[in-house]
């Protein structure tokens, strides 16, 4: 005979994977048409469910957009692409994991945090999502400076804060944005910026 803690588990995997294929029908919408034009009834009929069913899984646009960050976030930031997995031994070691997570979100993300940025202003939830992926990524640019100070690699007159900062600046969503609104391709604008971060806080002889 089922049991109760059995027949709950199918239904919490059920409804995981219908939040799944919503999250994917949603994405792939918004591709296409952009957050604007975009309808809930069309991301229904991708996913192959009802209208109802998109907003008990996530919910309206808002809420797809704002679990579509948080997912981003997750993949970025979560499991081994982030700077705790291992001590780096060098600032160059440092500099290829913050690559790993720059190319997790620029690469792999990169529509989806360009619509955000586009859109955040029209909805607080998606600027607050916004925001808490900015304060997640920022966490990760202050643990590389700190490390890179205590390698003792960093330039003269620059402590673990300066160069978060420094950092930030170059590697922020912000910077790359603007260089895609330039033209630049998102794995040229990741790699120019990593360089120039490198040259900005690193001992001159670490850069050769």
């Amino acid at each position: 005979m089922e049991t109760r803690p059995y027949r709950s588990q199918r239904r919490a995997s059920a409804a995981a994977e219908t939040r799944r294929f919503v999250l994917e029908a949603a994405l792939a919408a918004f591709g296409e048409h952009g957050y604007v034009k975009a309808t809930i009834a069309g991301i229904a009929a991708r996913a192959d469910v009802a209208v109802n069913t998109v907003y008990a899984s996530v919910g309206g646009k808002p809420q797809l957009l704002v679990a579509l960050i948080e997912d981003a976030a997750d993949s970025a930031f979560v499991g081994g692409v982030g700077l705790a997995a291992s001590e780096p031994r060098t600032a160059d070691e440092v500099f290829q994991r913050l690559e790993q997570v720059a190319a997790k979100l620029f690469l792999d993300h990169g529509w989806l945090l360009s619509e955000v940025y586009s859109i955040a202003g029209t909805d607080p939830a998606i600027l607050q999502a916004l925001q808490a992926a900015e304060a997640r990524f920022a966490e990760v640019i202050a643990g590389a400076a700190r490390q890179i100070c205590a390698l003792g690699e960093l330039r003269p007159g620059l402590d673990a804060a300066d160069a978060a900062d420094v950092l930030w600046f170059y590697l922020g969503f912000r910077r790359w944005k603007a260089l895609l609104d330039r033209g630049w391709s998102t794995d040229r604008a990741r790699t120019w910026l990593t360089e120039q971060a490198a040259a900005a806080i690193l001992l001159p002889a670490q850069r050769a």
